[in-house]
């Protein structure tokens, strides 16, 4: 059994070369080794994610290509529980003991989106474990880099809404991305709320294009209440929270670009642009 993929993005990055995304001669990817390329003519859906047929033995085999153990997707808990409190001591800036770039976690949030996409048209339930596998595996992916609880951030990800989902992978796929001031262009640039109105508009929703516009216009969260995906702000920079304390992703600077991160600083606002 094989792992299809009909996806083609088009480069930007030199981390993405570096890492093993292979290119034709017009910049584009057309897959992802050791994944097959499946020939078919693209399939309309509402974000530009195309279709992919995920089977259990073969997203193993492209977690082992990275790296990664195959993981089963942790079950959403029975009653919602209260996230954990914020640590007293702030998270040092260097805390992080991954890659904030994540080749991976970009090729892994991709899958989960495609993997969604199958299951949209189809509704089977077979589709739909194979997005839970996909989604649990990007969560285990991304808590390694971090350094946190890979069962926290796959409960925090299986609780989240479609579009919560659907706007955190988004941002997910474009670590590494250039930073980019008042741009907001996937695979080309982003400032920081261009990556959150990108990511967000994948998810249907609109936002302004101003970060505290962004998160005046949310409703109000807390770090209890707020949701994989919410807005995370503080004066001047707008981020999306991962699901965990101080988990976010973010274009922060030239220095930085599209990364995941942990806060260091818990003087900020929390928002949800969907209520």
């Amino acid at each position: 059994m094989t792992l299809w993929l009909r996806s083609r993005y088009p480069v930007k990055t030199s981390s993405m070369l570096s890492e093993g995304w292979p290119q034709t001669r017009d910049g584009i990817v057309t897959h992802i080794a050791p994944i097959r390329v499946a020939p078919a003519p693209p399939v309309s859906t509402r974000r530009r994610h195309s279709a992919a047929v995920l089977t259990a033995v073969g997203l193993a085999t492209f977690l082992g290509s990275v790296g990664l153990a195959a993981a089963p997707a942790a079950a959403a808990p029975a009653a919602a529980a209260p996230a954990a409190a914020a640590p007293s001591t702030p998270v040092a800036p260097d805390a992080i003991v991954g890659d904030p770039h994540s080749p991976a976690v970009a090729r892994l949030a991709t899958l989960a989106l495609d993997g969604w996409a199958v299951y949209e048209r189809s509704g089977a339930a077979a589709d739909r474990e194979q997005f839970d596998a996909a989604l649990a595996a990007a969560a285990t992916a991304t808590a390694g880099e971090l350094g946190v609880s890979a069962p926290s951030v796959q409960q925090a990800w299986a609780a989240a809404d479609e579009q919560h989902r659907v706007a955190f992978l988004s941002a997910l796929t474009q670590l590494g991305v250039e930073y980019q001031s008042n741009t907001s262009e996937p695979f080309v640039g982003f400032d920081c709320s261009g990556l959150t109105t990108y990511a967000w508009s994948e998810a249907g929703v609109q936002l302004s294009r101003q970060s505290g516009s962004q998160i005046d216009d949310a409703a109000t969260r807390t770090p209890e209440t707020a949701m994989a995906g919410d807005l995370v702000q503080y004066p001047g920079h707008v981020m999306m929270y991962l699901g965990v304390p101080d988990a976010v992703v973010h274009s922060a600077n030239q220095q930085s670009d599209v990364e995941i991160w942990m806060l260091s600083d818990h003087s900020v606002r929390y928002g949800d642009p969907t209520a």
